[in-house]
Order: C-alpha cells, then sequence, then structure tokens
C-alpha cells in the first residue's frame, strides 16, 4: 500500500514539474539532442554486408574455441538488432565509425546476471542469461555511454536505465522473439497488463511524445523504485524521473512524430 501511496505521490509530483526545469537542466538536455548521429530522420538502410558490419562492435583478442562459440552467438544477436531495430542503427553506425569496441566476458560481476563497463569497455553475461534480449540491454548501454554526454557522465542513471529497459521490451515484443522476461515491469506487479498495452500503442505509434513522457514516468517510478530499494546499484535514484525528457528514446520517436 505504501508503494501504491508513493506511486501516486510521485506521479502528481511529475504533472507539478514537469513543465519547470531548471537552466542548467534544459542547458543538458539542448545538448544532448545534437548527438553526433545522422541528422536525418529517415533511419539509414540495412547495408548489404550488415552481418560483416557490426562486428567492428567486437574486440575479439584471442579468443579460444569456447569463446568463439560465445563469440559466433554474439554475432548473430548483433546482426537481428541491425536488421530489425532501425531506429538504433544510426546509433551503431556511429560507434563503429569511431572505432569504439567492447570486449566480451563470461560471468557475473557484483550479484549482476549481465552488465556493461564502461572503465574497460566490456559486457558480461552468466551463461544463462546470455540471450538476444539482454545482449541488447548491454548494447544499449554501451551506446548510451558512447553517444550521450549525460550518461556518459554518469548522470541521470534511472532515466537511462528505464529507457534500456523499455526500448528492449519494444525490441523483443515487436520481433516476437520466443520466450523473453520483461524489463520494464515485474511480471506480478498490478500494472503489468497494462504495460504490455502500452508497448503495443507505442509500437502501432499511437502514442504522443507528451503522453510517453507522463507514462514513462508513472510505469519507470514503479520499476525503479523497486531496484533502488534492491540496493544492488546504488546509482540508481527514482528522483532522476522528474522532469523527465528522452534522450536514447528520442531516437525511437525520430520520424514517427
Amino acid at each position: 500500500m505504501k508503494i501504491k501511496q508513493l506511486k501516486h505521490i510521485g506521479f502528481l509530483l511529475f504533472i507539478l514539474l514537469s513543465f519547470i526545469s531548471c537552466v542548467n537542466e534544459m542547458d543538458m538536455i539542448e545538448d544532448e539532442q545534437k548527438l553526433e548521429v545522422l541528422s536525418s530522420e529517415i533511419y539509414p538502410p540495412t547495408r548489404p554486408n550488415y552481418e560483416e558490419w557490426v562486428k567492428n562492435l567486437i574486440d575479439y583478442g584471442r579468443p579460444n574455441p569456447q569463446e568463439k562459440l560465445n563469440y559466433k552467438i554474439l554475432e548473430d544477436a548483433l546482426s537481428m538488432i541491425y536488421l530489425y531495430f532501425p531506429e538504433i542503427r544510426g546509433l551503431i553506425d556511429v560507434v563503429i565509425n569511431k572505432g569504439i569496441k567492447f570486449r566480451l566476458a563470461m560471468g557475473g560481476v557484483n550479484g549482476k546476471n549481465s552488465w556493461f563497463n564502461p572503465e574497460t569497455s566490456e559486457i558480461g553475461f552468466w551463461p544463462d542469461h546470455f540471450k538476444l534480449g539482454n545482449i541488447l540491454h548491454e548494447l544499449l548501454h554501451f551506446i548510451s555511454f558512447n553517444t550521450i554526454p549525460a550518461y556518459h557522465d554518469g548522470h541521470w542513471a534511472a532515466r537511462e536505465e528505464y529507457e534500456i529497459r523499455v526500448l528492449t521490451d519494444l525490441f523483443m515484443r515487436r520481433c516476437k522473439y520466443g520466450s523473453y522476461e520483461y524489463q520494464g515491469m515485474q511480471v506480478d506487479h498490478e500494472d503489468y497488463g497494462r504495460y504490455l498495452e502500452w508497448l503495443d500503442k507505442l509500437i502501432e505509434n499511437e502514442v504522443n511524445l507528451f503522453q510517453f513522457k507522463a507514462d514513462f514516468f508513472e510505469f519507470g517510478f514503479s520499476r525503479m523504485w523497486a531496484i533502488e530499494k534492491e540496493g544492488k546499484d546504488t546509482r540508481i535514484t527514482v528522483r532522476d524521473l522528474v522532469g523527465y525528457e528522452p534522450l536514447l528514446f528520442y531516437f525511437w520517436f525520430s520520424g514517427k512524430m
């Protein structure tokens, strides 16, 4: 009951503050929208050799036979993401053109089943979590760190995390890829059904930007509050959601509005 009350209080706070933001934050938002990506609102076409192109994201090192098998799984996932997720294709191109790569590691860190380490440019997974949805999630962390200055500098960790969770859910729901555990809302939460309906409306382009920001805060407050209470990631705080403006999510709406 307390969590539900807090959610309602937080939502009212969002309504009151959504039209108010300090000068410094607005300046930062304006800077974020000048990202180093193609200025066109038309998604770049799929490259004829995109399967080879996405391999440029990977720092292979000198893999052993088992690592080669893991890299093949990773390559197939990156190819599928590049082909079926055009909204972030331009961002992938930017990172590749900059020559930025990541290394693959297998194993957990600080109790996490999958993770991205910006200091070493490394993404990692427990073997049973080395799946498409988790690969996309960590790839988006890698992309946001290297293309969005606010996220690179460690600002608004809850915004970044929830943007990535919702974008991952949208991709997985749109491509109807097998069994998948949605990341943006707990399956036993009272709003789980509404959350899935919201994803469907976003996929069908039935949500305008203003409504999206209100919905993002409402659903994000519930999910990020649970994560904050767990205490596994001390960077996550729900207050970062207040005054939310799309950064990584900007590319979902680009060309659709």
